[in-house]
């Protein structure tokens, strides 16, 4: 009986290891919450004018796209800090921690942050890589807006292609709601190789 109550314990001990490493490794990668005010300026200050229609609307989507991360970012962060003190006895494992827990353990991402981030089937660590690109956009972006946008990285995708619809109407004096998307295929396939802007519309990947 003792030495099943010893195995027992043994197994919760490299249990709580196994989630703390996750826990460690999660928050090397994820990087502190954007100050969204100082960013804000930012991205307007990136420009000459921060109303010129070459970057306005596109510009909103990044605003947008910065408010949306930074809830995401704050809610991981909180967590693992509450589930980091309840496995080290500082606060109580309450259901939703434990539920977390759990979901670091079997490799699962966590609902309340699936919740906060765009349809996966992602397990929790190709997750984390491809949160982190996204962030790793968003912040050459705040920048400069990039020469290739990776759609993918972007939390609602839909609203980059609407703003530069918005743009191309602005320019040109023309209604949106006659305005087509137009695609097409270019013989590219490294990103990093184009290093300007078409005239009109962007170059994309990750369709």
């Amino acid at each position: 009986m003792m030495q099943m109550d010893s195995d027992a314990s043994e197994s919760v001990i490299n249990k709580d290891e196994m989630v703390k490493s996750s826990i460690i490794d999660i928050q090397n990668k994820l990087q502190n919450p954007y100050e969204e005010d100082k960013v804000k300026d930012q991205i307007d200050n990136s420009v000459d004018d921060p109303k010129d229609p070459r970057f306005y609307f596109t510009a909103v989507v990044l605003k947008q796209e910065i408010e949306r991360v930074n809830i995401l970012i704050k809610c991981i962060k909180g967590n693992l800090k509450d589930l980091l003190d309840a496995i080290n006895g500082i606060i109580g494992m309450s259901n939703e921690l434990e539920s977390i827990y759990n979901d670091l353990f079997n490799g699962f991402i966590p609902a309340s942050w699936k919740n906060k981030s765009p349809q996966t089937l992602k397990k929790i660590a190709s997750w984390m890589n491809h949160l982190k690109k996204r962030i790793d956009q968003y912040n050459e972006w705040i920048k400069c807006e990039p020469t290739v946008t990776w759609l993918s990285g972007i939390h609602v995708p839909y609203s980059y292609l609407i703003a530069l619809c918005q743009q191309f109407c602005k320019q040109n004096g023309l209604e949106l709601d006659k305005l087509t998307i137009d695609t097409k295929v270019t013989k590219f396939t490294d990103p990093s190789k184009i290093q300007s802007k078409p005239k009109n519309g962007r170059y994309i990947y990750g369709l």
